[in-house]
């Protein structure tokens, strides 16, 4: 993915989550370019273009609805609460 999307512009980082203790790709990801002139140049050249496995790319601007340490908290959160219930199960 680095080197696709290098092909467009500057990419500072990519994310590909995986599917939980296995080596699977989840079948998204997320790419940060270095400007946002070279995230419209890769939505432009890439986006419907086949990926590594041969399917279409959907290439948009992420939804910025949470910031990451927003979503950090949440999960920390979450993970508490869920070892906090079932510490004495």
């Amino acid at each position: 993915m680095r080197n696709m999307f290098g092909t467009t512009g500057k990419v500072l980082d990519v994310y590909l989550p995986r599917i939980y203790k296995t080596p699977k790709h989840k079948g998204f990801g997320f790419v940060e370019m270095a400007s946002f002139e070279d995230a419209q140049s890769a939505i432009a050249q890439l986006h419907e273009k086949p990926d590594l496995y041969g399917r279409n790319m959907v290439v948009r601007f992420a939804d910025l609805r949470r910031s990451k340490e927003e979503q950090i908290e949440r999960r920390k959160k979450f993970f508490k609460k869920k070892r906090e219930s079932n510490r004495y199960e």
